[in-house]
């Protein structure tokens, strides 16, 4: 059993704004580049992500997977930590 199966009701707590967005080459919404790692369901979430982490289509395996799914470069995404979003939530700057 994975930590991330005893946390089946946990929920990431609520984001700021998301501090590096892009569009796509079709000019549809913003696609965000930064992800973090989450501690509760060891995916990778957008930066701005507030929700369940158990919806899967807010889920992502790795940030490969991420970059595929919105037609990005893997290489210009900007990987951080759980750690890094609770600060940024707690008003403190971890960008």
């Amino acid at each position: 059993m994975k930590a991330s199966d005893t946390k089946q009701d946990a929920k990431c707590q609520p984001r700021m704004g998301a501090p590096d967005t892009n569009l796509d080459d079709s000019g549809k919404a913003p696609v965000n580049t930064v992800l973090y790692e989450c501690g509760i369901c060891d995916c990778y979430h957008p930066w701005s992500f507030d929700g369940d982490c158990r919806e899967d289509k807010h889920r992502y395996g790795s940030p490969e997977d991420y970059a595929e799914k919105h037609n990005l470069n893997p290489d210009d995404l900007d990987i951080r930590s759980m750690e890094d979003r609770i600060q940024a939530d707690e008003g403190g700057s971890a960008l």
